[in-house]
C-alpha cells in the first residue's frame, strides 16, 4: 500500500485513514467533462458508483458526480492508475473499474448552478486495493500506532 512514511507529494497510510470520506466504489467508464477559464482552476469531472459506504453516514446517492485533480488519472479502459505528471508514479490498484477503497473529499465549488460542496479526489493514491479495508480502519482509530 506505498510508503506509510512518505512525505512531500506522496500521501501517507495515515493520511489516508484520517480522511472523513472513504467508500467502496467504482468508476463505470463514465465520460469526463472539462472546465476551463482562465480565472478559474482546471476541473475535470465524471460519475462514480458507490457500492457501500466505509465512513460517511449521509451519502444517499448510489452514483456521484466527482471531480478530479491534478495527481491521478487512468486509461479510457480505467487500468494504469497513476500521478498523472511528468513523473508518472503508478497508484496501489490495477483497475477502477472493479470495486476499490475510495478516498474523497469535499470540494468547495464556484459555479453557481452546483451544490455548495462536491466531492472530489486529488491524488493517486486515494484509491486503494479493497482488501486493505481493515487495514485503513484500523490505522484511523483512537490509538493506533502511527
Amino acid at each position: 500500500a506505498g510508503n506509510p512514511t512518505c512525505e512531500g507529494a506522496c500521501i501517507s497510510d495515515q493520511q489516508l485513514a484520517k480522511s472523513p470520506i472513504i467508500v467502496v466504489a467504482k468508476w463505470e467508464k463514465a465520460p469526463w467533462t472539462e472546465e476551463r477559464d482562465r480565472d478559474k482552476p482546471f476541473v475535470a469531472k465524471t460519475k462514480l458508483r458507490i457500492q457501500s459506504i466505509v465512513k460517511w453516514p449521509k451519502i444517499e446517492q448510489d452514483e456521484v458526480d466527482l471531480k478530479a485533480g491534478r495527481q491521478i488519472g487512468w486509461k479510457e479502459d480505467g487500468r494504469f492508475l497513476n500521478s498523472a505528471s511528468s513523473t508518472n508514479v503508478l497508484g496501489d490498484v490495477d483497475d477502477v473499474t472493479v470495486p476499490c477503497l475510495w478516498v474523497l473529499d469535499r470540494a468547495r465549488v464556484w459555479d453557481p448552478k452546483s451544490p455548495d460542496h462536491e466531492l472530489s479526489i486529488d491524488h493517486y493514491r486515494k484509491i486503494q486495493p479493497l482488501e486493505l479495508e481493515a487495514y485503513i480502519l484500523a490505522l484511523g482509530t483512537e490509538g493506533a500506532i502511527q
